[in-house]
């Protein structure tokens, strides 16, 4: 038996490991250091009281490409980040998450 993986069983391991980070996480963003979109809903969470998040760093994983690419095709949404879920729900990037602040929605939708 061969212990390299093919292809199809390691994006299977990251679907995995994003389906655990979800559940695991009431909420979870992704994104990159020095991401000004991934900042700026980092701050649209944090101004409604919710810093009790999963922080996923995609660069710093591994399999950051295959992060990217399966986050596209749950979101139907271009392959970058940020990308933040509440409870398993995709809600947005940056900008989404500033007008939901703005409006009022994101406090609601944090909320424990």
């Amino acid at each position: 038996m061969s212990s390299v993986m093919s292809n199809k069983e390691a994006v299977q391991k990251t679907q995995e490991k994003i389906n655990t980070w979800l559940g695991e996480n009431r909420i979870v963003v992704f994104a990159a250091p020095g991401c000004p979109y991934c900042l700026k809903a980092k701050n649209a969470l944090e101004s409604v009281g919710c810093t009790d998040y999963k922080l996923v760093n995609v660069p710093s994983e591994k399999d950051a490409p295959v992060i990217l690419t399966l986050l596209a095709r749950m979101t139907r949404k271009k392959p970058t980040v940020p990308k933040v879920f509440v409870n398993g729900k995709f809600i947005g990037g940056g900008n989404a998450l500033a007008r939901l602040r703005d409006s009022g929605q994101l406090a609601d939708m944090v909320k424990e």
